[in-house]
């Protein structure tokens, strides 16, 4: 190096110090043009460059240096300042939503080291900004695959996989997301979007459900919620006119998760909790919606069946005024009333509020109001005791509603003649009448006439094979029979024993005489005996040397699983302990050290409690088992399918499938929608 070169050398770097960066960079030059071979003028320019935030000349210029000596200390310690300086600038770019600029500053760390510490992330939120999300998957999941340790790492990647329409994927990335970070607002949000793309309502419920619950506030998901609350109510209706009342019960509670404030789904919620005859949770719903909207009628003739059916009869009277308060002209509040109190007339209603102001006071209700009164008259399939909007009736259907109800009265008050009158009125006037067929089983049940009950039952299927009362009082029919079979064979086994104790009392007192010789017997020139003067017990011991061991017999096992629960609504309620009821019957042979097994035996929000002790099936035998199951407070809506084994060491015996259903409590139903 010749003096003048290191001479302008140190005058650079004086000027460096001094902070003089553009005289520096004049100076450094020079140098180079003088030696291009000088790294430290190269180290020097570059931090020049650097201190103006020129990073693409101060690149290069670490670059050159590198090129003479890639170990050189301080060209690696000068590229390590300008990844860092391009990846603030990233970041300031990304944070002012400029995410071209930001993608151009993430890519030359990239260039400089593939392996910079969360450049993937950025780069991939970055392209989120702009939407393009294939390539934002493509950065996140690189940056993932190298274990950078981000939180919101997979959120970023779940709602690109939303935009993507990749909702598999996404809530896979989204549910770690919540994971890491269970207050993520816009983690629940997009979770609920995803689940309900790809028909999940109940989950989607959960997480939008979820969403409020952190943020009432919080505005996207108000329109989420609308669409799904609708389509919960849409399918609600659709299964309560199907007459699948228990998942119209699950459907109707989503709604109410959602928006505690819809009138019509706690309506429909406790017309289905009637026709399960559920009659407390139907009181609770239609209580809730007289609340919702005082002027209700249908939901205060609702109200008046179900406290009726409860055998709360003053409050049935009164539920069905309230009706006739409203409109006077109410037929199947008026039809209620004059079953149930023969006393009455139409004139003991007194209307607190004159007709016109009711009409115009429903005028001015506002839109959503109108919208839920839109939805009540779309519920007219319904059948004639619960209908949302009655249809101008003629006197034949009025009687025949009237008869339906008296047979219902006259069978709670064990009037049975009369109540069989009723029912056999209605059936001459409708042939088509369910109800009255399932009543008249019911008289016939009562009666003791099963053989009637049975064909009442049956009849009634045939106009309606999904009626779920028929059914089961077929099963009721079943089972009385059974015990009175059973109770008939009991008696002649008594009589049976009775009838051989005396004989084996008769036999005693023969051999005994005979013994004391008060009898003569046979001797041995007896013609009994056989050609050759033997007895014939030589015979009968041949008989039993010869005789051979039975084989044994195999057992015959069956499994009769039912649901016992507090609220008798088929389901088992959050907080609820319910009964799961084996009948394990044998008509095999014996069957000894056996155990239970239950898959799963372990379900989110219940707890099971297997029997784990051996136990024994004896041949024509029940073996009847008890396995309690307990749902937390916080259980969810769901349903799951039991396998229910018998087990023998590793064999299976027998296996029954059974499924149990859960919902959430109705006081639990939060949170509000902010309207």
């Amino acid at each position: 190096m010749n003096a003048i070169t290191e001479a302008r050398y140190k005058l650079g770097m004086a000027y460096l110090n001094d902070e003089q960066y553009r005289e520096a960079i004049s100076e450094l030059k020079a140098v180079i043009e003088l030696d291009a071979n000088f790294i430290d003028a190269h180290c020097g320019l570059s931090r020049a460059y650097l201190e103006l935030n020129e990073l693409s000349q101060a690149e290069k210029s670490a670059l050159a240096a590198i090129s003479l000596d890639s170990n050189n200390p301080d060209a690696l310690s000068q590229i390590d300042s300008i990844k860092k300086a391009y990846y603030d600038n990233g970041i300031s770019s990304l944070n002012d939503t400029h995410y071209n600029d930001a993608i151009k500053s993430f890519e030359k760390v990239e260039t400089l080291d593939p392996d910079f510490r969360n450049i993937g992330y950025n780069l991939g939120r970055a392209y989120i900004g702009l939407k393009e999300y294939d390539k934002a998957i493509s950065s996140l999941q690189n940056s993932l695959s190298n274990e950078t340790e981000l939180d919101d790492i997979y959120f970023h990647l779940g709602y690109a996989y939303v935009e993507q329409r990749q909702f598999d994927n996404a809530v896979q990335h989204l549910e770690e997301a919540i994971i890491s970070d269970p207050n993520n607002i816009d983690a629940h949000y997009n979770l609920a979007r995803a689940y309900r793309e790809i028909g999940n309502l109940e989950a989607a419920t959960n997480a939008a459900s979820e969403t409020l619950r952190l943020d009432p506030n919080f505005q996207p998901i108000h329109d989420l919620v609308e669409t799904i609350k609708q389509t919960h109510y849409n399918k609600g209706i659709v299964l309560l006119n199907d007459q699948h009342y228990s998942d119209a019960v699950a459907a109707f509670h989503n709604v109410i998760a959602l928006d505690s404030d819809f009138t019509a789904a706690h309506f429909n919620l406790g017309l289905a909790y009637l026709k399960i005859e559920n009659y407390p949770r139907a009181i609770d719903s239609l209580q809730k919606t007289v609340k919702l909207d005082p002027t209700h009628k249908s939901a205060f003739h609702a109200l008046a069946l179900a406290f009726f059916g409860h055998h709360e009869l003053e409050n049935a009277r009164n539920a069905a005024k309230e009706a006739l308060k409203i409109d006077p002209t109410f037929q199947p509040a008026l039809s209620l009333l004059e079953a149930i109190d023969p006393s009455f007339t139409n004139t003991q209603i007194q209307t607190t509020t004159d007709i016109d102001e009711i009409s115009q006071t429903t005028e001015n209700n506002d839109t959503n109001n109108q919208q839920v009164e839109k939805e009540n008259k779309a519920e007219t399939t319904v059948d004639t005791s619960i209908q949302t909007e009655v249809d101008k009736n003629t006197d034949n259907s009025t009687d025949v509603e009237k008869d339906l109800i008296r047979g219902s009265v006259f069978l709670k008050n064990k009037q049975y003649n009369q109540a069989s009158a009723a029912f056999k009125h209605v059936i001459k006037a409708d042939p088509n009448s369910v109800e009255a067929f399932y009543g008249l089983g019911q008289v016939y049940l009562e009666i003791a006439a099963y053989d009637d009950a049975e064909t009442a039952a049956n009849d009634a299927l045939k106009i309606n094979p999904k009626h779920h009362p028929s059914r089961e009082l077929l099963q009721v029919i079943k089972h009385v029979r059974n015990y009175e079979r059973n109770k008939k064979i009991r008696k002649k086994v008594f009589i049976y024993i009775s009838y051989a104790s005396i004989i084996i009392i008769i036999a005693l007192s023969i051999f005994a005489a005979i013994q004391f010789n008060l009898i003569p017997f046979f001797d041995n020139n007896s013609p009994h005996n056989n050609d050759n003067g033997e007895n014939s017990n030589v015979n009968s011991n041949e008989n039993k040397t010869g005789t051979q061991l039975p084989k044994s017999t195999p057992p015959k096992l069956s499994i009769k699983p039912s649901l016992e629960d507090p609220s008798g609504n088929g389901f088992i309620d959050a907080g609820e302990t319910a009964q799961l009821k084996l009948i394990i019957s044998n008509s095999g042979g014996d069957v000894k050290n056996v155990t239970i097994r239950i898959t799963p035996s372990s379900i989110q929000g219940l707890r099971l409690d297997i029997p784990r002790n051996r136990f024994e099936v004896k041949k024509n035998n029940l073996k009847p088992l008890e396995i309690q199951i307990h749902a937390d407070q916080n259980v969810k809506a769901m349903r799951k399918m039991l396998a229910i084994q018998l087990i023998d060491g590793n064999n299976e015996l027998i296996k029954s499938d059974f499924e149990i259903k859960t919902q959430p409590a109705s006081d639990k139903l939060k949170p509000q929608i902010v309207r």
